[in-house]
């Protein structure tokens, strides 16, 4: 059986799960991706099952507190009455049924044909900057801590190519990078050194997040031509998207419909779903 807690850290509390042969499973957030046939009707029905149970044990308990040992029955028997009809529907919804399971470019089709595929289409059909891409740690920078964050970075890689060996990230390197983003999220402006690689618009570019000074926002004349049009464009296709909305928890045109008029049924319905589906 397991039980999933949010501290595995604590032995006392490890020794007891132990001794019961309760297994602690502690949820990352990159665990979704192979869980997704129990995220499905399975899931719903778990938990609108467990609510049933939970009220039915509130009234004869009274004031007593629950404890993790009533919460883990609840949760079992909840579990025994998911039907195997219910695990082997999600099964097919997500492909992972082995008798009909599909490959990957014959799954695409199916997607498409279910139309889940639009949503991505929509927000980015004819983009030209991979700037709505970048992680948050990069956005907040500037464009002069962007060009700083590329010349450390370009440093490790030349110095590697001098050497004929592969790049060594160095605790200097870290530290010095470490002065721009949160230490967990240097690893992350590797990867936009390679974005800026393949499109460099995304050096330049700004969505308004970053506060900085008229001359020091300016793109400088002795850039390259090409490359101030490819920003321009990227700025302007970025003032009118809804991209940035569409993954935001409170998205500026949802809000503002709401806070106009916040007894309005059908505002309140948008925003509510929308925050339901970014949290899911």
């Amino acid at each position: 059986m397991m039980a999933s807690v949010p501290i595995r850290s604590v032995n006392k509390a490890n020794k007891i799960f132990s001794k019961h042969k309760i297994q602690i499973v502690k949820e990352e957030g990159d665990t979704s991706q192979v869980n997704q046939s129990y995220n499905q009707n399975v899931a719903k029905k778990d938990k609108s099952l467990m609510r049933m149970n939970l009220e039915a044990v509130r009234r004869p308990l009274g004031t007593k507190k629950i404890d993790q040992w009533t919460l883990i029955a609840l949760a079992i028997e909840a579990q025994r009455m998911i039907a195997v009809s219910d695990w082997r529907q999600t099964h097919m919804w997500v492909n992972t049924c082995p008798s009909i399971c599909l490959g990957f470019e014959g799954w695409i089709r199916e997607l498409g044909r279910r139309g889940v595929l639009l949503s991505g289409e929509k927000f980015y059909t004819k983009r030209t900057s991979l700037f709505d891409a970048m992680p948050a740690c990069w956005v907040k920078l500037s464009v002069e801590q962007r060009h700083e964050v590329l010349t450390i970075i370009q440093n490790v890689y030349d110095l590697a190519e001098m050497c004929e060996d592969k790049p060594e990230w160095t605790k200097e390197v870290v530290v010095a990078l470490a002065r721009y983003v949160k230490l967990e999220e240097v690893q992350k402006l590797r990867a936009c050194y390679l974005v800026s690689k393949q499109d460099p618009s995304v050096i330049v570019h700004n969505d308004g997040t970053v506060k900085s000074k008229p001359a020091a926002a300016a793109i400088d004349s002795d850039q390259d031509p090409m490359l101030v049009d490819v920003a321009q464009k990227a700025q302007a296709e970025a003032n009118e998207s809804t991209a940035r909305d569409f993954s935001h928890w409170q998205p500026k045109n949802l809000m503002q419909e709401h806070m106009v008029d916040k007894k309005n049924p059908e505002a309140q319905s948008k925003l509510f779903h929308h925050m339901t589906n970014c949290a899911a």
